[in-house]
């Protein structure tokens, strides 16, 4: 078999990569996934999308996926439920206020529509929270959320009717090089000869990076999670207190309440 690119991992990253490929006019891309499509972190994450970010990469990076997610059901024709309903950020500590104040001022100089508020102000916009301890919070309308299955299945999807390949359930075993040129992907259904390899594996991008000599630092972050049956839709924005450890709250996009912490 032969690729003009092999993109190893099958998640929302690999997919897009290969989609975003296929509508500049790729052809011969293949994706190779190990299981089945959203086995891994992109089945199980709380399809929140935000532009609050501390870093300029990574809010200029959002700002352009949420530009994306707007019209991805128009391109694909698969309803990704993409809500935007904000998130609201909350501080109580003072270090952590200073944290959000800073958050936002770079925001909002990356265009960002970011709004500090006082604590009667996050109350007013989330009246079911307990606000008590809650110096103050952070609120911008454009971040939102969507159903992850909903991403990866557009994605997959329109990668093939463009034409492409998604091969499901198809271990990568090693990569042939020569020098600093791919030559082929090698996986347990064949090889596939390849000029170009993406390394789109997620938790086990460091051991595919072992195959071609790279050492990746990345490493798995446990998070928790209690997902509810369906509710009548009451929180409004998706409200999380600032900083590592943190209860995150959110109505998800098939009106779940949904409780997650990382640990």
């Amino acid at each position: 078999m032969k690729a003009r690119v092999v993109i190893v991992g099958g998640g929302v990253i690999g997919l897009s990569v290969a989609y975003h490929l296929s509508r500049l006019g790729w052809r011969d891309v293949v994706v190779v996934e190990r299981d089945h499509l959203n086995a891994g972190a992109s089945g199980r994450c709380g399809g929140g999308v935000r532009e609050q970010w501390s870093s300029a990469m990574n809010i200029d990076l959002m700002r352009r996926s949420i530009e994306l997610f707007r019209d991805l059901a128009v391109r694909t024709g698969e309803n990704i439920w993409f809500r935007q309903g904000g998130y609201l950020f909350l501080a109580k500590t003072e270090e952590q206020a200073a944290s959000l104040e800073t958050s936002v001022r770079l925001q909002n100089d990356h265009g960002v529509p970011t709004r500090l508020l006082s604590k009667s102000a996050v109350r007013r916009r989330c009246p079911y929270l307990n606000t008590e301890d809650v110096m103050v919070g952070t609120f911008n309308p454009n971040d939102g959320t969507l159903f992850p299955f909903s991403v990866v299945w557009a994605y997959a999807r329109a990668v093939a009717d463009y034409g492409n390949t998604v091969m499901t359930h198809t271990r990568v075993t090693g990569i042939e090089r020569e020098g600093d040129r791919m030559i082929a992907v090698q996986t347990d259904k064949g090889r596939i000869e390849t000029s170009f390899v993406v390394n789109a594996a997620g938790a086990w991008s460091p051991e595919i990076g072992n195959m071609v000599g790279i050492d990746l630092p990345n490493h798995p972050e446990k998070h928790e999670a209690i997902v509810t049956e369906a509710l009548r839709g009451f929180l409004g924005p998706e409200s999380r207190p600032h900083g590592l450890g943190s209860v995150r709250l959110a109505n998800d996009a098939r009106r779940n309440l949904r409780v997650s912490r990382r640990r």
